[in-house]
């Protein structure tokens, strides 16, 4: 009995002590998001170089006084700007992972010694929202959008016709 009471002692300290969690930032759902974005511009860096290497490959195979080199240097150099484009956003994913790595067991080691478990629905929300709006189309065209706004205002034409103008009030 008492080899038993030594024995579970031990196993009750060990198992009432709580410790601060060492990787906070693996539970956090934006960190993974960027680590998700950071895998998906790494890959497309290294299928542009592949699609670089083709084209330096075409560029020997070109023949001379053809008019087919503008093509394929043009070619070179579009590959280039998005390969340096992606490589810049590389870095880019790789300083924020860090500043949220670093974010996140700042809030979580405070969360603990407050003795509270520390998440914040809102802020991933809000990442959400940015995000969307972020990767949301630039450009803005101008009959797409009064289509939608004659569709919404609901005077959109019918079978290619023009839509028609709006009843007057009267005046």
């Amino acid at each position: 009995m008492r080899k038993i009471a030594i024995l579970l002692i031990p196993l009750l300290l060990l198992g009432a002590c709580s410790k601060p969690d060492t990787n906070p930032e693996l539970k956090d759902p934006i960190y993974q998001d960027i680590v998700t974005q950071m895998g998906v511009t790494e890959k497309s860096i290294t299928e542009m170089e592949k699609k670089l290497e083709t084209h330096r490959g075409e560029l020997k195979k070109v023949v001379p006084q053809s008019g087919q080199i503008k093509y394929v240097e043009k070619r070179i150099w579009e590959t280039q700007r998005t390969l340096d484009q992606l490589k810049q956003q590389q870095k880019y994913w790789i300083i924020r992972k860090d500043q949220r790595r670093d974010l996140v067991r700042k809030k979580s080691l405070e969360a603990f010694h407050a003795g509270e478990k520390w998440s914040d629905p809102g802020e991933y929300e809000a990442y959400l929202t940015e995000k969307r709006l972020r990767l949301a189309k630039i450009d803005w065209d101008s009959k797409e959008r009064r289509e939608i706004f004659l569709r919404e205002a609901g005077i959109a034409a019918k079978d290619g016709q023009k839509a028609a103008p709006a009843a007057s009030s009267g005046h």
